[in-house]
């Protein structure tokens, strides 16, 4: 019954592979998943009603608040046009505002920005429609190859403000705090070095691609997707602009330290007001912000939940006991059992999210037990589970090529190197910590 089950798990992650791959939405993928891993493991229909939907509805309880108060921060960035004076602001400061500037004043002001966005608790789908108009105009100006560009999006958006930076109001390092008691500071020295290890590769790559591409002759060409920003549009000053990202690292922070309870809420829901009060003169309807801040929410959320259902099915199936025997025998410290059960359901999701509340939900109390401090298991998860999901059919590498304009031929390779490979950098940066003993 085992070997059958296995099998069963097997097709059903061909199947959620295969269907993401091709675009068909995880609320889709998802329920067919968990079909065919209940009929191949004789789990019945309480393998669905209870297991599945249990998985669903427990990560919607999870991530809903946070999803919501990050969307509406968002929109509020979005349709305000703060984002743009944020970037406009960041540019003057590296000096890439002006005609001849270095390429790789360029490319650090992009970087800045989307790091800036994320870090402040703007979701990476919200930061890609506010990052492309900005970062495309700076590289028309610069006459500097697009696809590049993709580079330092991803190096702000996607990894050490995703998954190391100390105090990040992301999901994936808000949500191991639910399951492990951890603060949005778990680990702050290890975490700083690890994002600086990530940064220098980030920026090291993207100067050989730049190098490269400028010594075959390559410049700037329009192509489809978001256009660049309007130069006439009223946007926000600088004040009213930095005004909620401020106050949130504030109340994140100082909560911190104080420890103060479900911190990440209460900075969130701040934030969302002083953005509602200083960005209210840019805001054409709130109701339509709102609403749109909603489905957004709605959307991540169930299609987060979609595939975490999966994973209940996986987790409780006789079929999974072969793997989890498995993942347990290795040897040695249990860190490397973990990253690869992260690269596991990182590579077959393809969404940090999903893989990462798989993981929190049914073995991350395991490995605590089998004697990882809570806190390296909160940084391992947080960047494992983001590093290899940096795949063809990941919903956020999708949504960046098509808003680009680009193909998975032209810019899947930035994403993948920077990504999967930055972060691979940042988690031995960890191990290294953890495997010395220093949870700092």
């Amino acid at each position: 019954m085992e070997i059958l089950g296995l099998a069963g798990i097997l097709i059903a992650l061909a199947l959620l592979f295969y269907m993401a791959l091709k675009g068909f939405s995880l609320l889709i993928v998802g329920p067919l998943a968990a079909i065919v891993i209940v009929v191949f493991n004789g789990m019945g229909f309480a393998g669905i009603t209870s297991t599945y939907l249990g998985g669903v509805g427990g990560m919607v309880t999870n991530v809903f608040g946070y999803a919501l108060l990050g969307a509406i921060l968002g929109k509020y960035y979005e349709d305000s046009h703060a984002a743009s004076t944020v970037a406009n602001s960041i540019m003057k400061l590296v000096g890439a505002d002006k005609e001849n500037s270095s390429p790789m004043r360029v490319v650090i002001a992009v970087t800045v920005v989307a790091a800036v966005l994320t870090y402040a608790g703007v979701s990476v789908f919200a930061a890609i429609f506010a990052l492309v108009p900005i970062a495309r105009e700076m590289f028309r100006k610069a006459n500097l190859p697009w696809h590049i560009a993709l580079i330092p999006v991803v190096l702000g958006m996607c990894t050490f403000t995703n998954t190391t930076m100390p105090g990040a109001i992301i999901l994936s390092n808000i949500l191991p705090t639910n399951y492990l008691g951890t603060t949005l500071t778990a680990m702050p020295v290890a975490s700083l070095v690890a994002s600086a290890a990530c940064i220098v590769w980030g920026l090291l790559y993207c100067k050989y691609q730049l190098k490269k591409a400028i010594a075959k002759g390559e410049a700037y060409v329009e192509s489809g997707g978001i256009p660049a920003s309007a130069a006439d549009t009223r946007l926000p000053t600088v004040a009213e602009s930095f005004a909620p990202i401020i106050v949130l690292l504030a109340v994140v922070f100082g909560g911190s330290v104080l420890k103060v309870a479900n911190i990440a809420y209460i900075a969130m829901l701040v934030s969302v007001l002083v953005a509602m009060v200083t960005l209210r003169k840019y805001i054409p309807s709130h109701k339509k912000t709102l609403a749109g801040a909603g489905t957004n929410s709605i959307g991540t959320v169930m299609s987060i939940a979609a595939v975490v259902g999966v994973g209940s099915c996986i987790t409780t199936a006789p079929g999974f006991s072969i793997v989890s025997n498995a993942l347990s025998s290795i040897s040695g410290n249990p860190i490397f059992s973990l990253i690869l059960m992260c690269l596991i359901m990182g590579v077959v999701t393809a969404s940090p999210s999903g893989s990462l509340g798989i993981i929190l939900a049914n073995f991350a109390q395991g490995y605590v037990a089998a004697g990882l401090a809570p806190e390296v298991v909160h940084r391992v998860v947080a960047i494992a589970t983001c590093g290899f999901a940096a795949m063809p059919h990941s919903g956020g590498c999708v949504a960046l090529l098509a808003c680009a304009g680009l193909t998975h031929k032209e810019g899947f390779k930035h994403c993948f190197m920077v990504t999967f490979v930055g972060q691979t950098i940042s988690l031995a940066v960890i191990v290294i910590f953890s495997s010395l003993g220093w949870v700092i």
